[in-house]
């Protein structure tokens, strides 16, 4: 991870940040619960038809400045990804291929993070990840990626790195 700290702000400047960005900066507010924190919204975010709402534990919104990055994990539920303003590089691995993404241990609180940077891989401490074949795959706005959980019996999970 890069340097990472917590700062408190009010949403509208926070946008601010987002629409008028600083070379030395970067924002990136991460789930946050959609009825909670933004109740006023909620109303206008459709679940689509699709969806058995039965199901659904809940809807979460991540917003970030542009080059915000997150490490390479898996997900504990299966998640539906919407892409609302901008595009968002995917890189994502078969679960075959779990050894060689070095998950961090089960005893950790981070067990489904990966400890590889997948821009910058040390092959030294982890070069097993050399044999790891990425799909790659851009969302632009308005398009939605489906992530299974890593929990799915019939593998088709991905690691991903939003």
């Amino acid at each position: 991870f890069d340097e990472t700290f917590h700062e408190e702000m009010t949403f509208a400047d926070y946008v601010g940040y987002l629409t008028n960005p600083t070379p030395d900066r970067r924002y990136y507010l991460n789930q946050q619960h959609l009825v909670k924190t933004f109740p006023d919204i909620a109303p206008d975010v459709h679940v689509p038809d699709y969806i058995d709402r039965s199901k659904l534990h809940s809807v979460f919104f991540w917003f970030g400045s542009k080059g915000i990055k997150s490490p390479l994990h898996y997900d504990w539920k299966h998640n539906l990804l919407a892409q609302i303003h901008g595009a968002k590089k995917l890189v994502l691995y078969d679960p075959k291929h779990l050894a060689r993404l070095y998950p961090y241990s089960r005893r950790t609180a981070i067990p489904h993070l990966s400890r590889v940077d997948v821009d910058d891989p040390d092959l030294d401490r982890f070069p097993r990840f050399a044999d790891a074949e990425p799909i790659e795959d851009v969302l632009q706005a308005g398009d939605m990626d489906l992530a299974r959980s890593i929990r799915d019996q019939r593998g088709e999970q991905a690691w991903w790195r939003p």
